[in-house]
């Protein structure tokens, strides 16, 4: 599709730098009204309480996960 683009260093064939293409950029940019409407149109679904719920699990997993010990 062209969304990417992958390039290996000379130095060490093992790294591998991959880039975000223009026909990806505007392609996200088509998709970002389509995404906002459809969260306004669950988020009106919602209680004020629900709502607050949704973004307090939203918020904690965002948080860094710990790492186990052992």
């Amino acid at each position: 599709m062209g969304l990417a683009t992958r390039e290996r260093t000379t130095e060490d064939r093992r790294v591998i730098f991959v880039a975000i293409t223009d026909k990806a950029l505007r392609l996200l940019a088509e998709l970002v009204e389509p995404i906002m409407e459809l969260h306004r149109r669950v988020a009106a679904k919602l209680s004020p309480a629900e709502l607050k719920e949704v973004i307090r699990l939203l918020e904690k997993g965002r948080q860094p996960i710990a790492p186990e010990v052992e």
